[in-house]
């Protein structure tokens, strides 16, 4: 499975006063990722909006796990995401922070491609499926 990764060093305001990390910093890390992951698959070739029409990919569900407490004394850590194969119009993204080759956080985010104009949902069609397929098996 590909696992898109890398190496960060977390900002300071990230830290509570104790210097352990803040769970909901990570999100900003993570929704970097989930887009670039969008952007190598090429979704926006295989959705067709109508004119004036965008598509936005709003999450729909986050679920976390603080697993260990990321201490700011190393503020290295590698981020990793993968993505899990579209069931009922839901993409999964996984993302976890690893620091020192331990898990801290896993987080799961479910999102659907909508249409900003219309709020419905966009079908995910066979030759979507076939290159998140593609991607997640390189």
């Amino acid at each position: 499975m590909k696992k898109k990764t890398e190496q960060i060093s977390l900002f300071f305001c990230d830290f509570d006063a104790k210097g352990i990390y803040k769970i909901n910093c990570a999100m900003k890390y993570f929704e970097k990722a989930r887009f670039e992951v969008a952007d190598e698959i090429g979704i926006y070739d295989y959705i067709k909006p109508d004119e004036g029409e965008r598509v936005t990919f709003p999450v729909i569900r986050v679920s976390s796990k603080y697993l260990n407490p990321i201490q700011f004394e190393n503020r290295n850590v590698l981020t990793e995401t993968s993505l899990d194969i579209p069931d009922g119009g839901i993409l999964c993204f996984h993302h976890r922070m690893i620091q020192n080759g331990e898990v801290m956080i896993e987080t799961v985010v479910e999102t659907v491609i909508v249409s900003d104009r219309h709020g419905v949902l966009f079908k995910i069609g066979d030759e979507l499926t076939k290159k998140i397929w593609e991607y997640i098996d390189e």
